[in-house]
């Protein structure tokens, strides 16, 4: 029984392993990865101080990228902004296939094609700096959103919902309000 056990134990740890290096079980790894073939860039984790100096380093060397990968629940509207920044800057779609929240969504706009899958959830409220709530009518909120060519009852949407709270559209919703631009079938995603 304790070799059966031991067994089970040295199968997991492996598996685990490999799953995270892998990205095939649970979230991608936390920060700024290229793909094996230079075509993805996949940002996770946090948006926080750091991360768009890093994100600017690999998309600097990375000649080839067509699309960035977003997962995160948020962060900092200013890591958030200068992400978007580059990627709109480079023409770059974006893609989420899991979730991207709060500040994420600032990077998710700027993609020239904006591209979810089926389960994707994209999470928005109001933004707070330094834990204290912004307001409805918060300039730079509006200004990533107008740019993007978000339908202005979308923002007003977006603008109402507090910070502590997120808000999850239906993706039909979002694609009438500009939000994404397409949707990939359930399977057959790059």
């Amino acid at each position: 029984m304790a070799v059966r056990i031991a067994i089970f134990l040295v199968i997991s740890v492996i598996a685990s392993v490999l799953g995270a290096r892998s990205g095939t079980f649970g979230s991608p790894p936390r920060g700024v990865h290229v793909s094996e073939d230079g075509r993805e860039i996949t940002v996770s984790g946090r948006f926080e101080p750091g991360l768009e100096k890093r994100f600017r380093e690999v998309l600097d060397r990375a000649s080839n990228v067509q699309r960035v990968r977003l997962y995160s629940g948020g962060g900092y509207v200013s890591v958030a902004g200068a992400i978007r920044n580059d990627i709109a800057e480079r023409r770059i779609d974006t893609f989420v296939d899991s979730q991207c929240a709060s500040a994420c969504t600032i990077a998710f706009l700027a993609g020239q094609r904006r591209i979810v899958t089926h389960n994707a959830r994209l999470g928005f409220h109001r933004f707070s700096r330094q834990g204290k709530d912004t307001g409805v009518g918060e300039p730079m909120l509006m200004r990533y959103y107008w740019v993007a060519g978000i339908a202005q009852g979308f923002i007003d949407r977006v603008a109402i919902t507090p910070p502590e709270e997120v808000w999850y559209p239906a993706v039909e919703e979002m694609r009438a309000a500009g939000v994404i631009t397409e949707v990939l079938p359930k399977k057959g995603w790059w």
